[in-house]
């Protein structure tokens, strides 16, 4: 008998098991055996009430939000160059080792959603970006003259790192130049705008003095603008912040032309007692001056 009991418990295990196997499947069977044992009926009541959670319900709204932004708004990240331009593309400038400016590129190719092109400029002044046009204009050169073309990347490597905190970083205001002119009549121009102009553009200038490292490295010749760059930040703080002579503080003081701040001076002295990041990036030029060899 106890045969015969064992046997038809089996079977009956079976009979779910396939009924069960059955509906999984896409059988067309509306057999169903509900659990109704106390532990499964308080389990299936306590999941009841957490899909009806506020906060589950929040996340559910999120969830779909999200799936239908990636869906219909997909994110278009790209570094242009407008036609005649494209000599400057990293894939053309490999023989300038233009390692920090790729770098550069890249970030703005991935960690922003705008648009940033490089432009034909019609004057033959420096190279500049534009926050309001998202645009970096700069004079074409003759593509065959690999020591100029190699210059042009160091300038665009500086106003790239301009885009990457204004776009990326957020470090830098749209309305920043006009902002420091507001004042220009008393000399009372905010001491803290200078600042984040001042920052902005002894980072630029960092980055200008690495890639035209880098390219010498890789050519053996490099342009006296970008020499002079060099060696001013080899000289040191000190130098920087005493020497008349000393580029770096010489387009620093420039400033007092373009933008009328009465107060360059003093307030360039802070800048340079209370800005840490000056002395690491006077040590990151130091460095890869001396791996690349570099000679004053």
């Amino acid at each position: 008998m106890n045969t015969h009991a064992d046997k038809t418990q089996e079977n009956k295990r079976q009979t779910f098991a396939n009924t069960t196997s059955q509906k999984q499947s896409g059988g067309e069977s509306t057999l169903q055996f509900l659990d109704n044992r106390p532990e499964t009926v308080a389990q299936r009541k306590l999941q009841e009430m957490a899909n009806n959670s506020p906060q589950v319900k929040q996340f559910k709204i999120l969830q779909n939000m999200f799936n239908n932004i990636k869906k219909t708004d997909p994110i278009q990240r790209q570094l242009t160059y407008e036609g005649e331009m494209a000599y400057l593309k990293p894939e053309n400038v490999e023989d300038t080792n233009p390692r920090m400016y790729v770098k550069l590129a890249n970030m703005l190719k991935t960690e922003t959603a705008e648009n940033v092109q490089i432009v034909n400029s019609s004057s033959d002044g420096a190279a500049s970006y534009s926050p309001e046009s998202k645009k970096i204009k700069i004079r074409k050169c003759d593509p065959t003259d690999r020591t100029t073309v190699a210059h042009q990347i160091a300038s665009l490597t500086h106003e790239m790192t301009h885009a990457r905190d204004h776009l990326i970083l957020r470090t830098v205001d749209t309305d920043l130049a006009a902002d420091l002119g507001k004042d220009k009549n008393t000399g009372t121009t905010n001491d803290d705008h200078i600042i984040m102009l001042y920052k902005t553009e002894l980072k630029a200038w960092k980055n200008e003095a690495v890639q035209a490292l880098f390219s010498l490295q890789k050519s053996g010749v490099v342009n006296a603008f970008d020499r002079q760059l060099i060696d001013s930040f080899l000289g040191g703080i000190e130098d920087i912040k005493t020497s008349s002579t000393n580029k770096v503080r010489v387009r620093i003081m420039n400033y007092r032309t373009e933008f009328g701040i009465g107060k360059t001076t003093s307030t360039l002295i802070r800048l340079i007692e209370e800005n840490t990041d000056l002395g690491k990036w006077i040590e990151q030029v130091k460095l890869v001056a001396k791996n690349t060899g570099y000679n004053t």
